[in-house]
C-alpha cells in the first residue's frame, strides 16, 4: 500500500514538473511569439505605407512646400552640400534640424532645458533621424552633440545664420518630390541652386532621400565673351528702371543696388510665356530688412519704399518659355 502511495507521489511530482516546464516553454514561446508578432506588424505597416498610392500635391504652391519641406532644414548642410545617402549627412546638421523642430514646440522644449543647454533623449532624437533621414543610431551618434554618459544629445541655446533657402520650383514623380531651391547669402546674392529629393507617403509623412546642388558660376568681368546686361537704366524723364529678364533661358539671377527717395514707389510687372516654377524678388531695405516676393505667374504689384540705398536680388527658374520683369521707381502721388 505504501509502495502504491510512493508511486502516486512520484507520478504527481513528475506531472507537476512537466506542467511547470510546459508553462515555461509556453511562456517563452508566447514571449517570442509576441516579439515576432510586433515585428510582423511593423513590416505590415511599412508594406501598407509603401503600397498606398501617394496623392498628387500642388507643386505650384511653393509657399506651402517651402514651409513644410525646406524651412525645417534651416541653415544647415543638409541643403548646403550635396549628399545621396544617410551616411553622407553631417550628423551635427541633422541634430540642428531636430532643434529647429523643438523650437516650434516651446512648451515641450522647455522641459529639456538644463543649465542653458537642452538635453534631448537619445531615443527621441534617433527615432527622428531614422524617420526623416533614414539614419541609423550609430550614424546619428557620430554627432558631437551626443553625450554617451547622459544618453542624450546636448544642444546649446541659440541658432543663427547668414543665408537663406527659397523654393523656386517643384515636380512630383509618383512618390518622389523634387523640390528646387536657391540659396541667397547675406549680401542678397544667389550663390547656389539645389534640388531636394523627398519620398512621400500617403499618410503625409516623408523621408529626405538626397540633395543635389549646383554652385553659381560668377563670370569674370574681364571675360569679353560674357555680356552682362545693365540691370538698371534711367529713362529720359528720370524714371529709374530695373531690367530683369530670362533672356530666353529658364533661369535668372540678378543683383544690384539702387537709390530711392522716401515714400517712392517700386512698380514692377512680370510678363512672358514662362511656365512652371517661380521668380523670387528679394528686396533689402536700407536698414537691412528683407522683403521676399514670390511670383509664379504674370503679375504686377507696387511696393512703398523708404529713402536710402536698396538692394534687389531677382532669382528664378522655370520649365519653359521666357520671363521678363520691368520695375520702375516712381514718386508717390498724394491726393489732396
Amino acid at each position: 500500500m505504501k509502495r502504491l502511495v510512493y508511486i502516486a507521489v512520484i507520478v504527481l511530482l513528475m506531472l507537476t514538473s512537466c506542467t511547470e516546464s510546459d508553462q515555461k516553454t509556453s511562456q517563452q514561446e508566447s514571449c517570442f511569439g509576441s516579439i515576432e508578432s510586433r515585428q510582423e506588424e511593423v513590416k505590415q505597416e511599412t508594406q501598407m505605407k509603401t503600397n498606398q498610392p501617394v496623392p498628387l500635391i500642388d507643386c505650384t504652391n511653393l509657399n506651402l512646400l517651402e514651409k513644410v519641406y525646406l524651412n525645417p532644414l534651416g541653415l544647415t548642410t543638409v541643403i548646403g552640400v550635396p549628399w545621396s545617402s544617410p551616411a553622407e549627412l553631417d550628423p551635427d546638421s541633422v541634430i540642428t534640424t531636430y532643434e529647429i523642430k523643438m523650437i516650434g514646440n516651446p512648451v515641450l522644449r522647455e522641459k529639456y532645458l538644463v543649465n542653458q543647454q537642452y538635453l534631448y533623449p537619445a531615443e527621441d532624437v534617433e527615432n527622428y533621424t531614422a524617420d526623416y533621414f533614414g539614419m541609423t543610431a550609430e550614424e546619428t551618434r557620430k554627432s558631437s552633440n551626443y553625450d554617451n554618459g547622459k544618453k542624450a544629445y546636448v544642444v546649446e541655446m541659440g541658432l543663427g545664420g547668414a543665408w537663406g533657402a527659397y523654393a523656386v520650383n517643384a515636380q512630383q514623380e509618383e512618390d518622389i518630390l523634387h523640390l528646387e531651391y536657391c540659396i541667397v547669402n547675406s549680401y542678397n546674392q544667389t550663390t547656389a541652386y539645389g534640388v531636394l529629393d523627398i519620398r512621400l507617403w500617403a499618410d503625409g509623412s516623408y523621408l529626405y532621400l538626397a540633395n543635389r546642388q549646383e554652385d553659381m558660376q560668377i563670370p569674370d568681368p574681364g571675360d569679353g565673351s560674357f555680356v552682362y546686361p545693365d540691370p538698371i537704366t534711367e529713362t529720359a524723364d528720370g524714371t529709374v528702371v530695373l531690367n530683369l529678364g530670362g533672356n530666353n533661358q529658364t533661369r535668372m539671377t540678378y543683383t544690384a543696388d539702387f537709390m530711392a527717395k522716401a515714400d517712392q514707389l517700386l512698380e514692377f510687372e512680370v510678363t512672358g510665356n514662362w511656365q512652371g516654377g517661380a521668380v523670387n524678388l528679394f528686396l533689402y531695405s536700407p536698414d537691412k530688412q528683407l522683403t521676399p516676393i514670390r511670383i509664379t505667374k504674370n503679375y504686377s504689384d507696387t511696393v512703398l519704399l523708404s529713402g536710402g540705398e536698396w538692394n534687389y536680388n531677382c532669382t528664378g527658374t522655370w520649365q519653359s518659355g521666357n520671363a521678363s520683369i520691368i520695375a520702375r521707381l516712381k514718386d508717390r502721388v498724394v491726393s489732396k
